[in-house]
Formats: structure tokens, C-alpha cells, sequence
């Protein structure tokens, strides 16, 4: 077994991860919140911003977005956190990366481990993400509806 398959197999939901990535339109990287990994080798990923004028401007331009489906962190928050500034996490974007994507960026140190997400704020997220009007069915069947569903973290 390769090591780099490691970091997959590492993964786990409520993880965060600081990294650039080519499907969005920012050279900068941004950090990600793991949802959860896929039978098939596939793990999901929400994206955060600190930039609280460009969600303010995705929600009122994107009609079919809830404002719940948003989720902000304040950055003296007492809950569980690696964020300096106040953060939202989009529910309404769930980037997939193959277990082999993953190990690449991961192998040549592109992606940065920051720490976990508070359970609360997991299930809020989670919550959202099934409160989505854009993410479709098939994406939310892939995902628990429930912290309760997951494999306890170790």
C-alpha cells in the first residue's frame, strides 16, 4: 500500500482543510469543512469564506437560497475552531475529490490540516445542507442527515 493512501483513509468528518482549488475562481486558498467519504472513494467537502459581502451577495443574487443554509462561525466563538476571523460555511457547495485526487494534493503538501468543527456546528451544517434548494437529491442522499451517523471520530 502506498503511504499517500493514508491520507484518505485519515479523513474524517468535521475535519478542516486549508487549501486552493482549481473549481473555484480564487487564486487564494480557502478553508474546507469534510462532510463525509463515500464508499466509492469520494470525499465531500464544504467550502467557508471570512468574506461576509461576497456571501451577502450570493444570497441576495441566488434566489433560491435560504439563509439558513449559511452558517456562520464567530470568530471568539467558544465553540471548537481553527478560524482568526468570523467565517460562513456555504451548505449550498459540496465539492467532491476522488480518494486518489486527495492523496496527490495531500502528498505534495498542498492541503493543510486545521484542526475540527465543533459538533454543533457540523450538525447546523448538516442541517443545511439538507435545507439546500440548489444542491440536488442525489448529493444530499450522499450525505447524513445526522451527526448520529457518523462514525464516532478517533
Amino acid at each position: 500500500m502506498d503511504l499517500s493512501d493514508l491520507y484518505f483513509d485519515h479523513a474524517n468528518s468535521r475535519d478542516i482543510f486549508y487549501f486552493k482549488n482549481s473549481a473555484i475562481s480564487s487564486d487564494e486558498p480557502h478553508y474546507y469543512v469534510c462532510i463525509t467519504k463515500t464508499d466509492g472513494g469520494v470525499i465531500l467537502l464544504t467550502i467557508c469564506t471570512s468574506q461576509e459581502d461576497t456571501i451577502n451577495r450570493f444570497v441576495r443574487n441566488n434566489p433560491l437560497v435560504d439563509e439558513s443554509t449559511i452558517i456562520w462561525i464567530k470568530k471568539d466563538s467558544d465553540e471548537e475552531h481553527p478560524f482568526t476571523k468570523d467565517t460562513f460555511i456555504n451548505c449550498n457547495n459540496v465539492f467532491e475529490f476522488t480518494k486518489e485526487e486527495f492523496n496527490l494534493l495531500k502528498s505534495q503538501n498542498k492541503i493543510k490540516n486545521k484542526g475540527a468543527l465543533s459538533e454543533g456546528k457540523f450538525q447546523e451544517m448538516l442541517d443545511g445542507i439538507h435545507s439546500s434548494n440548489i444542491l440536488t437529491g442525489e448529493q444530499k442522499a450522499l450525505i447524513p442527515a445526522s451527526i448520529d451517523e457518523l462514525q464516532p471520530r478517533p
